[in-house]
């Protein structure tokens, strides 16, 4: 009884904690909030700081998850693609494959391709297509809503 009664004031503890998170996330100044809408890299001895409005796609090649921007860069991100479509997902970002996710908002063009998968055209530098797996070409459909 005594050990249930522990459990019962922790779980409020946590409940209170989360509360407390939640309400210090919603009185952020507008500065900190802009802060959500960029991503940091490492590229040799510094740390580049680059917009979210800026990268196109995350893809993973051998474990190693790189972004790809408007301008053509390449750089190594610190997150899985699962981590990435977690905290992204409602910043436009969405996935298109295992191993791809991508920002609609530089989709440029969707062709139908075989097998029920479709290919990208993005607008960045490089015009990259990317291919969508036939499983989440029915996601992006309804994310496009087409």
């Amino acid at each position: 009884v005594r050990r249930l009664g522990e459990t019962a004031s922790a779980l409020q503890v946590r409940v209170q904690i989360q509360s407390l998170a939640l309400s210090l996330a919603d009185n952020l100044p507008s500065k900190a909030r802009a802060s959500l809408n960029r991503m940091s890299f490492r590229v040799g001895n510094r740390i580049l700081v680059i917009d979210l409005d800026r990268i196109t796609h995350f893809w993973s090649e051998d474990k190693v998850t790189f972004a790809a921007t408007e301008e053509g860069g390449k750089y190594i991100a610190d997150h899985s693609i699962t981590d990435l479509e977690e905290k992204l997902g409602s910043k436009g970002f969405v996935r298109i494959h295992r191993a791809t996710l991508v920002n609609l908002a530089f989709v440029d063009e969707l062709h139908r391709w075989f097998g029920g998968r479709m290919l990208i055209r993005m607008k960045d530098k490089n015009q990259t297509k990317l291919t969508v797996s036939r499983v989440q070409a029915r996601n992006l459909r309804d994310r496009l809503v087409l």
